[in-house]
């Protein structure tokens, strides 16, 4: 696999750093668990609302980044079949901004903060 940032979501799948599904990260974000919120570039425009609404509400601190990576790509992966994904582990959080910010700077990939 030559894309760095789903090798290092793998890594971060096996280090238990990652929270995958809606209901999982919401809860985990109220209770100051979650970094870091990540969203595929498949979700429903409504999902996407919800969570952007609830990340600003609630935990206006957490960065909130679109990926250019289906929830099929991310599946391939992780294993998990999720629109939603959080981030617990700060220095994961932040070496996957890093890999996106530079992904985005080559325009490999299109990541968006919300």
């Amino acid at each position: 696999m030559n894309d760095k940032f789903l090798s290092f979501l793998g890594i971060a799948k096996k280090s238990r750093s990652l929270i995958f599904g809606m209901d999982e990260v919401k809860s985990k974000l109220l209770g100051g668990d979650i970094c870091l919120v990540l969203v595929t570039a498949d979700i429903s425009e409504n999902s996407l609302s919800k969570v952007k609404s609830f990340v600003t509400e609630k935990c206006s601190e957490i960065s909130l980044i679109k990926l250019d990576y289906t929830k099929d790509d991310i599946e391939k992966i992780t294993g998990k079949y999720a629109a939603v994904i959080g981030v617990s582990d700060i220095n994961i959080a932040r070496k996957i901004s890093l890999i996106l910010e530079q992904k985005s700077e080559r325009n490999d990939v299109y990541n968006d903060k919300i």
